[in-house]
């Protein structure tokens, strides 16, 4: 009986079949046949043997029943073509599907008397490159919307090889919740993929960022506690975007100022790395004050150590030869509390 239905079917699809080719050859077929033949169709039992496709392609994530079988969509009731078989895959990747699954599908839908015909069908799901280019652009622009009062250089260092996407209009974004910190040597930017207007991945491009700064260096070794001539130093144009200190810009600053440090030539001078040489230093002649209610007593010494106006250092009296303890003033005074 299944057998006699199946032909009957199939004798009368072909009737249908050659209407509408005769509508088309005499002047078209209105919508109206159109539906007329697939009600008429529908009820006599046409469904009862659908054709699988050996292959087929997929725009969206999901595999109905229309995309799958060979007969024409307007032909296939709604809620039949309708019928949701599975997951598309990945963009650019296949799933093969056999017939069981699809009977089961069916008759998951109480569809289980329309039968089957073919063994398997492979879904290929529709896919595009993204031009990873353009996402570099996307962040780099953002960066130096960013950053816009500083020099700087930006150079990607990590960017996916290939990024395939699913078809459609493909809009490039940085992730709105993402706020760029304080300017650093490296950092990853999260730029959000949109196919259609729905979000479909985010890609991180990592970039290297160099603050390019003309900076006073280091012409030559300078040792530490050596006070610095113009001779010790030159310009260049460096990367500071690393330096937690501030560097000189204008050779002018650091000029007889003194070494904290040995600095390297070469390297960049920052402020962490001299200091203005001490108004007394260790082994000078000072004078001792002490003051007594209006009288001020004064005793020659010597310094027992380096020290700016208004430090504490040691000294000691050059006559009594007994240490003291006191403040640097101007006239190098050291005044005794």
């Amino acid at each position: 009986m299944k057998l006699l239905g199946f032909v009957i079917g199939a004798i009368f699809f072909a009737m249908v079949i050659f209407w509408v080719s005769m509508g088309y050859c005499s002047g078209g077929i209105s919508r109206g046949d159109a539906e007329n033949a697939e009600m008429l169709y529908a009820s006599m039992g046409h469904c009862s043997g659908l054709t699988l496709k050996t292959d087929t392609v997929v725009d969206g994530d999901n595999i109905f029943l229309k995309d799958i079988v060979s007969l024409s969509s307007w032909l296939l009731p709604k809620d039949m073509g309708d019928i949701l078989i599975g997951n598309s895959p990945l963009p650019g990747k296949s799933r093969s599907i056999g017939v069981d699954y699809i009977k089961l599908k069916l008759k998951q839908s109480k569809k289980e008397d329309v039968s089957i015909i073919g063994e398997k069908i492979v879904v290929v799901r529709s896919s595009q490159r993204l031009d990873v280019n353009k996402a570099v652009e996307t962040a780099k622009a953002y960066i130096v919307s960013t950053y816009n009062k500083e020099n700087i250089k930006i150079t990607p260092y990590s960017v996916p090889d290939e990024v395939i996407l699913p078809a459609g209009e493909i809009i490039l974004q940085v992730d709105g919740n993402y706020n760029l910190p304080k300017l650093n040597k490296r950092l990853f930017i999260p730029i959000i993929v949109k196919i259609n207007g729905k979000q479909t991945q985010i890609i991180r491009i990592g970039f290297e960022i160099q603050k390019i700064q003309r900076v006073v260096i280091a012409a030559s070794d300078i040792k530490t506690k050596q006070i610095i001539i113009p001779k010790d130093l030159r310009v260049e144009k460096r990367d500071t975007g690393y330096l937690r200190q501030t560097p000189f810009t204008n050779i002018e600053e650091a000029i007889g100022k003194r070494a904290t440090t040995f600095i390297r030539q070469g390297n960049i001078l920052t402020n962490s790395l001299v200091e203005c040489p001490p108004y007394i230093k260790k082994g000078d002649q000072v004078i001792i004050t002490k003051r007594i209610g209006n009288l001020t007593i004064a005793t020659p010494g010597i310094s027992c150590e380096d020290g700016m106006i208004g430090e504490r250092i040691s000294v000691k009296n050059s006559d009594s030869k007994k240490m003291l303890n006191g403040v640097v003033c101007e006239g190098k005074k050291i005044l005794i509390d």
